[in-house]
């Protein structure tokens, strides 16, 4: 499944993959920093 986010520097759109947590679909697995496409900002994932 696809998660959207925005960078904290240029405010651009992220697409980052989660990969199933289990047996359960319901629960995603992301990284918990991410490199922005448009700026190479590091950017961390929110908890939420």
């Amino acid at each position: 499944m696809d998660f959207e986010f925005y960078c904290w520097h240029c405010d651009a759109e992220n697409v980052i993959r989660g990969e199933p947590a289990g047996f359960w679909v319901e629960k995603w697995r992301l990284p918990s920093e991410w490199t922005c496409w448009n700026c190479d900002a590091l950017n961390t994932t929110p908890d939420d």
